[in-house]
């Protein structure tokens, strides 16, 4: 990873902990992942493995689980991602990436010339 790539990932970060409410950090989070895990092969088909309890993700995100799973719910309602389990599936990515103010390209996952 380059430095300018560090540095754009601990922008994002700090933007989306600071600044986002938690429906959109968890949405903003299921972005990023699903893409940094499609470069690798580990996401497909709009869905993911995420095999972490909602007691991390509350701890992830400084929120009570109760605050967390309401916002899990909230985020559900819109009807762009589900959980099954540990199954994240995302119906509308769009939708998704609208309610997560989502932009990848901080990601720098476009592959460059050699």
């Amino acid at each position: 990873m380059t430095t300018v790539t560090d540095a754009a990932l601990t922008r994002a970060a700090v933007s989306v902990v600071g600044r986002l409410p938690p429906p959109a950090k968890l949405a903003h989070m299921a972005c990023e992942l699903y893409l940094r895990m499609s470069e690798v092969g580990l996401a497909k088909n709009w869905s993911f493995d995420l095999a972490i309890t909602q007691l991390d993700l509350a701890d992830m995100f400084g929120l009570s689980t109760v605050h967390l799973n309401r916002s899990m719910q909230t985020l559900r309602a819109t009807n762009a991602i589900s959980w099954d389990g540990s199954r994240v599936v995302i119906h509308d990515w769009r939708k998704l990436t609208d309610i997560g103010e989502f932009d990848p390209t901080y990601l720098n996952l476009e592959p460059k010339p050699r």
